[in-house]
């Protein structure tokens, strides 16, 4: 079993990162041309390192992070991804192989089992949120679960079609998201993506793009190909099977990440930034922030309904990634998509 390693996240501007011996140094240029180290890691501690500025990176830092699987991604301030460093690629060939040779038949019951995953997830949010509230969700909960039974039920084997249960029941969840905001100051009206044109969408983003990196590098580590999807179509630069497999986390570990920080009123409107083109972006305090609970979420025990067992929140995408690897190697029927009650 992996290790739950910590992950470094770089916002300040102008830095500089390299490797010395078995630490990675965060040295600042001043204004005067003096340097100074302001941060050190113990290198072997460090499992991903994401960068959301023009900062530096050295060549040996890299070749480091390459030989030895640290996940090195580029984001812009907003939380775009741009790239990451890939490495030598390791695992079985043939695993990759049986990933590309995968039959039609055999990738829409795959694809049907994920949409199925993230719309029982975000039935069991709005489930919680409403006994806990007394908040009236009925209506949008009984839209999602006719848009489960449609998908369980559906014998087209059409990709559009499931896409399209999946697509009402996405619409019905974000329908009711405002009334999950228990915080005045925010608001919300619909889902706005690049760019976004509200706090919340702004901070769901972010999160998806970080959530999304986490997922690519577990996936890279098992050995399969973060491109090569069942859910997503392919295309150019798109990572499809991580997004595949963040369909399972969005509502569990993003939204209501997101939800609690609003409603905790942890989250100012103040720290948002508004351009030309009414685009919404975060400013660094509350990108780091954000990062700060997303990660201490990671430290949180989970029960999984496929293993029957209770594990921490940061190996789940690893394990999402093992028993994708188990099923196309035939150790398993059917790959279990994760869900949480």
């Amino acid at each position: 079993m992996k290790l739950i390693l910590n992950n470094l996240y770089i916002f300040s501007k102008n830095k500089y990162l390299h490797k010395d011996h078995e630490t990675i140094e965060i040295v600042e240029k001043s204004e005067d041309g003096t340097s100074s180290v302001v941060a050190y890691f113990p290198v072997h501690t460090i499992s991903g390192i994401y960068i959301f500025n023009s900062s530096i990176v050295s060549t040996w830092l890299i070749s480091f992070c390459s030989e030895h699987g640290i996940n090195l991604s580029y984001f812009t301030e907003q939380g775009r991804f741009l790239g990451r460093l890939v490495g030598p690629i390791h695992g079985n060939v043939l695993l990759r192989k049986k990933q590309f040779t995968l039959s039609s038949d055999e990738k829409f019951v795959l694809a049907k089992n994920q949409v199925v995953s993230k719309l029982k997830s975000s039935l069991n949010l709005l489930n919680r949120f409403s006994r806990n509230h007394g908040i009236d969700l009925a209506e949008n909960i009984q839209t999602i679960k006719r848009n489960i039974k449609f998908v369980i039920s559906d014998m087209s084997k059409s990709t559009n079609v499931l896409m399209g249960f999946e697509g009402a029941g996405a619409k019905a969840y974000f329908d009711c998201f405002s009334k999950m905001l228990l915080n005045n100051d925010f608001s919300y009206t619909e889902r706005t993506r690049r760019p976004p044109k509200n706090y919340i969408d702004a901070m769901l983003s972010y999160l998806y793009a970080v959530a999304e990196a986490d997922i690519t590098s577990a996936i890279s580590a098992i050995g399969l190909d973060p491109q090569e999807g069942f859910l997503h179509a392919d295309r150019s630069g798109r990572a499809s099977l991580s997004l595949d497999i963040l369909e399972e986390f969005r509502a569990y570990l993003v939204d209501r990440t997101v939800l609690s920080m609003v409603n905790r009123k942890e989250i100012n409107i103040k720290d948002f930034n508004k351009d030309c083109l009414d685009g919404i972006s975060m400013n660094e305090n509350v990108r780091k922030y954000i990062v700060s609970v997303y990660q201490k979420r990671k430290s949180d025990v989970v029960f999984h309904e496929y293993l029957k067992q209770k594990v921490p929140v940061g190996l789940l995408f690893n394990i999402q990634a093992t028993l994708y690897a188990q099923y196309l190697r035939g150790d398993l029927e059917i790959y279990p998509p994760f869900y949480f009650r």
